[in-house]
């Protein structure tokens, strides 16, 4: 939780916790300076209320980390309370004295706060390079001879503290090894025996190669299925219909192929991430082969080069070691040893982000989670208390420039700060919270695209701040993806246009004070997407399933909640408009506009389908959670599930696929930060959300009957997955109107 940062008031939130202000505007604006004191210390009186991140003396931070004897009890006597104070020297850039600095630093601690003077310190630094690279650290370099060293060490086994994971703590091992761990530079293998690093990057440079062997086999199949989609230089309608089956499979094995290419490129020397980023690597090239085998087929090319790579023995060789039985096993006990709050995936964040991904994270455990399940079960509206905190927040403006009232950048955008807002929310619940970002981003960044400036300064504000909700209206009874096709009517009329038709599966419509219309203005149906427009219908926010709204001059626009398997909360409405009168001045670009609707609703979808990975990662990362809890507790014929290989295997899989998909996820917002990435938002999208099915069905196999229980949290993600890749662009559509026609046009490129 976060308290006094940024412009805004604190709220006060269930609980008596206050949970305030901007925060994520506060990393776009706070200075990354040039030098940094960290202090770490731990105290037996708590020196503020709140969790998470509090400021004083203007430059100075105050990481509260919470109780020490809750994060690790074997390590630490009970009532002590851990914080970490970034201070940054008031001659931030330059020479400066460090003894002095730090003296001026801790004598602000103790006017501050007065429980200081009683303080135990575990650690201070000063770094002369920026923030901390990663998160707080807690018994780094940590003394025998410091205070608190002495009993803490009482509950160590081992010399140093061994790394543990918490929320918003990490607790380094700067030396020795825990118990049962493996010695420093190696890391556990099946059967007992241990794995040399340098054996592990020799796997990893041959699951490179291999890669780099498949990449052009896989361009040369693409190219080939260009040319005969293209008989006159040209992609071909029918052409591309008549490929359909093989189109299909080129994207997927695109995105295997960029995912295992990205996680194995981003890996940092951690021994657990490279272990799964070769099962997921092993698992890619076992998929790639097949699929590029059949395309060979379709198309007439020769086999033989695939084949040689199928028998080739660095390839069995790489598939034993790295996929095989005891790999796994290896995988799945150094997944367990690091403990359910791991960070899987080779992702690097700002120091800001990070602090904001664990504001968000404690946040989604302490107030959403609670109310997720209710909410499922009960298949109730999103309440205000968990609207009301988020609208404080500010997450329904992350792609609005803070020039309009958001918390997005004025230049560019921050994709990485969506993901890991969006992420975070998830884990607790994807329909209660993650997804409500959703329809903001999507309606922001088409109002970006193509609004005028007065409707940028009406509505880009009122967005931000929540206020009025937002739903999109594309999806139609006989239309979904077929966004061209579109026929809900638009007719002109003095001083706009009226509405007549229906829309379906508009999500949150009933409690969304502003919708979204994309509709139909050209009466020429043979216009196609060229005869579509974006109108913004305002209504009052409705609780419940059902609603009727009639204008006073008589329009009229009703709407009914549609039961759904899972994914309740804001729930999807059927809406029917009739006679529904909407003013000129809310289509979106105005006269300009017109026949522009298709575009503006295209650049709005780019952001969703990036905000949709991030969706199913944090769905991912729920269930793995639950799953390594559940069978560590869990026993099966006098053990624990996680004593038993097969559900290693399992654990070790799921964690290699959310890794990958997060790795991925975040490599693509760094590229749509910097312009590009807008095929591989759909591709990231596409691989993310059928993984998301992948892993939470392995979590409700693991769970057992409980699994298929509803008060178990996993029938839940079980259940919201199996949406994720139907909307924002159902898969099929993306394959082939997005990833593999986007291929198939770069293959013809000269």
């Amino acid at each position: 939780m976060i308290s006094n940062i940024g412009p805004r008031a604190t709220v006060d939130l269930p609980g008596g916790e206050a949970f305030g202000g901007d925060y994520i505007r506060l990393a776009h604006t706070a200075p990354k300076p040039s030098a940094n004191i960290v202090i770490n210390f731990a105290t037996q009186q708590r020196l503020v209320d709140v969790p998470g991140l509090v400021t004083f003396g203007k430059t100075r931070r105050l990481c509260n980390m919470g109780e020490l004897t809750a994060t690790c009890p074997e390590l630490a006597p009970a009532g002590w309370h851990q914080y970490v104070a970034y201070a940054v020297p008031r001659p931030a850039i330059g020479d400066f004295d460090e003894k002095t600095e730090i003296e001026a630093s801790l004598q602000d601690l103790r006017d501050e706060f007065p429980g200081f003077a009683q303080a135990k310190m575990l650690s201070m630094r000063v770094m002369r390079d920026g923030w901390p690279a990663q998160r707080s650290c807690a018994g780094f370099d940590l003394p025998q001879t410091t205070p608190l060293a002495q009993p803490l060490a009482r509950g160590r086994r081992g010399e140093g503290l061994w790394r543990r994971w918490h929320p918003g703590l990490r607790l380094h091992r700067p030396r020795g090894r825990a118990p049962g761990r493996s010695p420093p530079g190696r890391c556990p293998r099946g059967g007992g025996g241990v794995m040399a690093v340098a054996e592990l990057q020799a796997q990893v440079d041959q699951a490179r190669a291999l890669l780099a062997r498949l990449r052009p086999l896989f361009e040369h199949g693409v190219a080939a299925l260009a040319r005969a989609c293209a008989p006159g230089g040209q992609l071909d309608g029918a052409k591309l219909d008549e490929q359909q089956v093989a189109t299909f499979e080129i994207a997927w094995a695109s995105a295997d192929l960029l995912a295992a290419e990205t996680t194995l490129a981003r890996l940092n020397g951690d021994p657990l991430q490279s272990q799964l980023a070769l099962i997921f690597a092993v698992d890619a090239i076992a998929a790639l082969l097949p699929r590029l085998e059949a395309l060979c087929i379709e198309l007439g090319l020769p086999l033989a080069p695939l084949q040689q790579l199928g028998a080739d023995a660095d390839w069995a060789a790489l598939r034993g070691a790295a996929g095989g039985a005891q790999a796994l096993t290896a995988a799945g006990r150094a997944l367990v040893a690091a403990g359910d709050a791991v960070e899987l995936g080779s992702v690097a964040l700002q120091d800001p982000v990070v602090m904001a991904q664990d504001a968000f994270r404690r946040f989604a455990a302490d107030v959403v989670a609670p109310q997720a399940e209710h909410i499922h079960r009960h298949d109730t509206t999103v309440p205000e208390s968990l609207l009301q905190p988020m609208r404080d927040m500010g997450v329904f403006g992350l792609s609005i420039p803070e020039s309009h009232g958001g918390t997005g950048p004025d230049e560019g955008e921050d994709a990485t700060m969506m993901v890991v807002v969006t992420e975070a929310l998830s884990e607790a619940s994807l329909a209660a919270a993650g997804s409500l970002i959703t329809r903001p981003e999507i309606l922001s960044r088409a109002l970006i695209s193509g609004g005028t400036d007065e409707q940028k300064a009406t509505w880009l504000p009122r967005i931000a701040a929540g206020d009025p909700l937002c739903a999109i209206a594309i999806t139609e009874p006989d239309y979904g993806s077929d966004v061209a096709s579109l026929a809900l009517k638009g007719t002109r009329t003095e001083g706009g246009w009226l509405l007549n038709g229906a829309k379906t599966w508009c999500t949150f419509a009933g409690k969304a004070g502003l919708l979204m219309v994309v509709t139909r203005t050209d009466p020429d149906r043979s216009a196609g997407y060229r005869g579509l427009s974006v109108l913004l219908v305002e209504k009052p926010s409705y609780d419940g399933h059902a609603f009727d709204f009639q204008q006073p001059g008589g329009g009229r626009l009703s709407g009914k909640a549609i039961p759904t398997i899972g994914y309740r909360g804001m729930h999807s409405f059927d809406l029917a408009f009739d006679q529904f009168f909407v003013p000129d001045a809310n289509v979106i670009g105005g006269a300009g506009g017109l026949g522009k609707g298709f575009y503006f609703t295209m650049a709005g979808m780019v952001g969703g389908r990036m905000q949709t990975s991030a969706r199913a990662c944090g769905v991912m990362r729920a269930a793995l959670r639950a799953s390594m809890r559940y069978t560590a507790d869990r026993k099966v014929f006098g053990a624990p599930l996680q004593a038993y290989a097969l559900t290693l295997a399992k654990l070790a899989r799921m964690a290699a696929r959310l890794a990958a998909c997060r790795t991925l996820a975040y490599a693509i917002a760094e590229q749509l930060n910097a312009g590009g990435g807008r095929m591989e938002a759909s591709l990231v999208k596409l691989l993310a959300c059928r993984s998301a099915e992948m892993v939470t069905r392995e979590a409700l196999q693991l769970h057992g009957g409980m699994g298929y229980a509803e008060e178990s949290a996993v029938s839940r993600y079980f259940v919201d997955a199996r949406v994720l890749s139907i909307f924002e662009g159902a898969e099929e559509t993306l394959a082939l109107k997005v990833i593999g026609r986007s291929l198939l046009e770069d293959a013809l490129k000269p």
